[in-house]
């Protein structure tokens, strides 16, 4: 009981960008690039996110792009709830669109050695990919065994404690409905934004 739990390692925006940097103009390239910037602007869970299907994601006039989570773990009732996408994120999942000619069904998708394109990606996939991306950028291979399908949304969590969002704002982007995992996700956030609050 008194031994510290175990936490994901966070990809934070930092992080995410190179891993995105690393991803070539290949159709794994394309499709990893898109995984990870989805994965970290909506903070879902990699059970959540391989669900997400194209007609999930609302684009209106305004800019104000969201996907609708139709269920999560913490949602068992399947009420669902929308959370915001970046136009830079909305951008990747166009080119992924446009790459394997897809535009309905699920977003993400399996792709095999020859280019073929299956039906749909698992959460270890999501963990796989995490973790060779993150080796491509040279992250050291304790912190790679952190690396999970959690892990673009305790990094994400942790910017946006960075940026000064309030303990209720991120619980609501992250969908959490009790502060105990936010605050093991925010654990280890960078906080020498502290300090200069305090200068």
């Amino acid at each position: 009981l008194t031994r510290h739990q175990y936490q994901a390692f966070g990809i934070t925006c930092d992080i995410r960008d190179k891993m995105i940097a690393s991803c070539d103009n290949t159709l794994i390239g394309i499709r990893d690039a898109a995984l990870i910037h989805f994965a970290y602007d909506s903070m879902c869970r990699a059970s959540e996110l391989i669900c997400a299907e194209w007609n999930d994601i609302n684009s209106p006039e305004n800019g104000n792009h969201t996907l609708l989570i139709r269920k999560s773990k913490t949602d068992p009732e399947g009420f669902g709830r929308r959370v915001p996408i970046t136009q830079k994120c909305i951008d990747r999942l166009e080119e992924w669109k446009s790459a394997s000619n897809q535009c309905e069904g699920l977003i993400l998708r399996n792709i095999d050695r020859h280019s073929n394109i299956g039906d749909t990606l698992t959460t270890m996939s999501v963990n796989r990919i995490f973790k060779k991306r993150a080796k491509l950028i040279g992250i050291n291979e304790n912190d790679v065994r952190y690396i999970s399908g959690h892990s673009t949304r305790v990094g994400s969590a942790q910017d946006l404690l960075g940026k000064g969002a309030s303990l209720p704002q991120i619980m609501l982007a992250g969908g959490w409905k009790s502060t105990d995992m936010v605050m093991k996700y925010i654990e280890k956030a960078d906080m020498s934004f502290i300090n200069e609050l305090r200068s």
